[in-house]
């Protein structure tokens, strides 16, 4: 999740009808819903519609006044490198200006890969089978954590309690 944190100051020498913000959420990510919050200063209306905050400033916005506001975004499985992000400053129907923020991501995601064999292909009542799961995180992957396996047993054959090994458990349910 990345924060961005807006500020802006009307040092117009004026006031300003009709103060809106909007920033475009960029490619690789995903708005929070509802994470826009006021921090200080007057305060913002926030609307979120076709990939678009829209902070509505007071009106009007006087000479002097300031506001400043967070939002989250969240980073899209596979974002990885820079994300650009722009605010941009409009008074009515007139553009006062933009900013342009870059935040860099790190994206490495695990890479996981199971295997699965049984020692004996075809097996009469009553023979022991024994299953072998192997599973790796690739090279160079990200880590992954709290990962967990999970194996259904055929209906046709029954677990042998203990047997289970290498950090394996049993969960009959």
């Amino acid at each position: 999740t990345i924060t961005y944190t807006i500020f802006y100051r009307n040092v117009s020498g004026g006031n300003q009808p009709q103060a809106k913000i909007f920033d475009t959420i960029p490619s690789g990510v995903t708005y929070v819903s509802n994470s826009a919050t006021n921090v200080d200063g007057r305060a913002a209306t926030f609307t979120f519609s076709s990939n678009i905050l829209d902070a509505t400033l007071p009106n009007p916005y006087r000479n002097g006044d300031s506001t400043r506001f967070t939002f989250k975004v969240r980073v899209n499985t596979g974002t990885s490198g820079s994300i650009n992000n722009k605010a941009v400053l409009y008074d009515g129907s007139t553009f006062l200006g933009e900013t342009n923020t870059t935040s860099s991501t790190s994206t490495n995601p695990p890479v996981l890969t199971f295997t699965k064999s049984v020692d004996i292909s075809s097996a009469a009542p009553g023979a022991t089978l024994t299953y072998t799961i192997n599973y790796s995180n690739g090279s160079g992957a990200g880590t992954s954590t709290n990962t967990t396996i999970l194996d259904t047993l055929p209906s046709t054959v029954t677990y042998v309690s203990g047997s289970a090994t290498g950090g394996g458990a049993f969960n009959e349910t």
